[in-house]
């Protein structure tokens, strides 16, 4: 019915499937808050290229920001305690691993010093693990 849309259906093999968001443009999910109240997504337009958004998953389903820039972000992924998110930028002139305060991402660092791609946090929330090149990467975490 459109580009790309990010679907809904009860768990274990419900069949009551439905359209949970839908635009005309792509949208690509990318994590789940850890206490189930937002769906964070890519959305990928010709003029920003990657913009990441969150939307509620009860209540009020407006499509909020999160970050949107003339970069491409992507691979977006929440903390264990979902005060951060970790994301993939380009805004350095190569794809660098980020992570920025949720819900308002003005609170940013970068992690990787010389590329990096696929940021996946430990259970603890104390290290970030991402590819860089070839290589499995871990950095300590400690946001203030």
């Amino acid at each position: 019915n459109g580009p790309w849309a990010i679907w809904e259906m009860p768990l274990p093999g419900g069949k009551d499937v439905k359209v949970f968001l839908q635009s005309e443009t792509t949208k690509t999910s990318t994590d789940v808050s850890p206490d189930g109240r937002y769906l964070m997504y890519r959305e990928y337009n010709s003029g920003t290229r990657g913009d990441l958004k969150y939307v509620a998953l009860d209540g009020d389903r407006t499509e909020r920001t999160y970050i949107a820039t003339a970069d491409d972000e992507t691979h977006a992924t929440f903390s264990p305690d979902g005060r951060w998110v970790a994301y993939v930028s380009d805004d350095s002139g190569r794809k660098e691993v980020y992570v920025a305060a949720f819900p308002d991402p003005a609170r940013r660092f970068r992690v990787s010093a010389s590329g990096g791609m696929q940021p996946r946090w430990s259970r603890d929330g104390k290290e970030l693990y991402y590819i860089q090149a070839d290589q499995l990467m871990a950095s300590s975490i400690a946001p203030a």
